[in-house]
Order: C-alpha cells, then structure tokens, then sequence
C-alpha cells in the first residue's frame, strides 16, 4: 500500500476557507442564531442559517449561481481511463470508508464502475465535522490523512416544533444518515473542498445500455453568503473540464446524435457503442453503491 501524505492544515490560507465567520454574520456557522424570517423561539442550526440566508439572497434580486456538474457516456475503458488520470493528480485525494461511519483520506483507491466515489481537493482547506445535535457549532477535520468518526445524529431539539409532516421528513433523513453502511461520507449542505464522481457503465434503461456517470460539485452556490469556491479549486476543476471536452464529443440523450440538445460528453469507447447503436440512458444512474473501503 502506498504511503499516504500528510496535509499541511495549519497555514492561514488553508484555514481561511472554513474559519466560521463572527456570530450574527451572513454565511456564519454557529448557533443558536436568530436570522431574519426565522420563527422567534426556535434556535436554528447551520443547514437552516444557510437556506434562511440564500432566501434572503435571492429575494433581494441576487442570482445564485448554479451548481457544477459534468455529465457523461462512459463505459469500463473509459472509466478507467478517467480513473488513471484521476489518480495522477497530485492534489486529489479519495475518502474511502474504513469502518462503520468512519473516513480517511488516501492518495489511492481502487476506482471500479458502479459506485460513488468522493473526491478531496487538497488544497481547498479542512473539512467540516458536523456534530451529533444539528444546534451545536461545527468543527473542523484538521487532519483527513488520519481517520474521523461521523458521529450518529439526532434530531434538533427544535423539531417538535415542526409541522407533523416535516418532522417526518426530518426523522426519516436523520435515520437514513445513522445507517450503519450509509455509502457516503457527510460534509454539510455542500463543501467546496468535494468533487462526487458518479462512475457508472452498464445502463438501467436497456439490456447492456451505456450509464449517464457525472462529476458534481457545489463550486460557487453558496459566494452569495460568504462561501466561495477557494480559487485554486476552481481551477482544478476548469483543468477537469478540459480533459473530459479534450476526449470526448458532446451529444444528445437520445435521438440523433448532433441533434438539437447536445448535452452529455460521450467518451471515445462510449461513444463508438452508442454509433453502432448500442442503446445510452436518458437520465443519471439512480442507485449507488458504498463508497468503496481501502482494501
């Protein structure tokens, strides 16, 4: 197994992207808080400060910028493909599951089609450990190269408060997430730090149809409260379009190839299926395996 690396998190720049922002502050992490259009007497926890101020955002006029994501055609060959380049960058590294709702971050795993993989982008700063009670502030992993526990949630102590219906809703999310193999790892409503690689090849539209895989990132939809993508993260993500629009052709969903709603990049193995007529998927592959262990 080879060595893992060892983050350097202490610097300000690094730092600088996560430090919490002063209490009362739009973007800020702590709480209780009371934020404009909040209901009085409800303490709110961070994933409500943040809906609560993208409301306010866009309800003064501002545009929220929309989340990044590349969706691609893909078969085993180019996953692999993409899977040695992926593993070339020096600045990616991978956070795999090492026991029950426990994560590390490793410089290599192995990328097989099927499953959902989380990718760290290095130098975009330490992650966030949400804690148990949603109404508690959120700490910082100082460290990802060395092992962390999500801590089992529970609901907020202002949730009896909720409609009947909504607390449902909120009871059955926390329940999903206390799985003990629940397949990925949590870092709030959505850390810059993160790509999510979908890498999926064999279809679920069609016998032996071509998988719709996606790369996804949060990028900038939280600039408007305080919250940019650290720049050195959007340039590695703008050096990840370039490889994909390098190898690949953009196509439609269906229909003609260079019709009218060219949107999916079909990698080169893909892409000479789908010309054979080899059926693709019309939309994104709906179930997802565990994120993969380190063995």
């Amino acid at each position: 197994m080879p060595q893992l690396r060892r983050a350097t998190l202490k610097s300000p720049a690094a730092v600088a992207v996560q430090k919490p922002r002063a209490r009362g502050q739009p973007g800020g992490i702590r709480s209780p808080q009371r934020v404009a259009g909040a209901t009085p007497g409800i303490p709110i926890g961070p994933s409500a400060i943040v809906a609560y101020a993208l409301s306010a955002a866009t309800n003064s006029g501002c545009e929220i910028e929309p989340m990044p994501a590349i969706a691609m055609y893909a078969d085993a060959d180019d996953l692999q493909s993409l899977a040695d380049w992926l593993l070339s960058e020096p600045d990616i590294a991978w956070i795999v599951s090492v026991g029950r709702k426990r994560w590390k971050a490793v410089e290599h795993c192995n990328v097989e089609p099927g499953r959902r993989y989380c990718m760290w982008h290095e130098p975009s700063g330490p992650l966030p450990l949400h804690p148990q009670d949603p109404d508690e502030e959120v700490k910082l992993i100082e460290d990802p190269w060395a092992d962390w526990i999500e801590p089992d949630w529970k609901p907020s102590k202002a949730h009896h408060k909720f409609n009947p219906e909504l607390r449902k809703h909120i009871e059955e999310t926390w329940q999903e997430r206390n799985r003990a193999d629940h397949p990925d790892p949590y870092f709030g409503s959505g850390h810059p730090g993160i790509i999510w690689f979908d890498a999926y090849a064999q279809g679920q539209d069609a016998p032996n149809s071509i998988a719709m895989s996606s790369f996804g990132w949060i990028g900038n939809y939280f600039k408007l409260i305080g919250r940019p993508a650290p720049p050195e993260t959007e340039k590695w993500w703008r050096r990840l379009q370039r490889r994909v629009q390098k190898h690949a052709v953009r196509v439609t969903r269906n229909g003609p190839l260079d019709g009218p709603g060219l949107e999916i990049w079909a990698l080169p193995s893909a892409l000479a299926k789908i010309r054979r007529g080899v059926p693709r998927d019309l939309n994104p592959y709906l179930e997802r395996g565990p994120t993969p262990p380190t063995t």
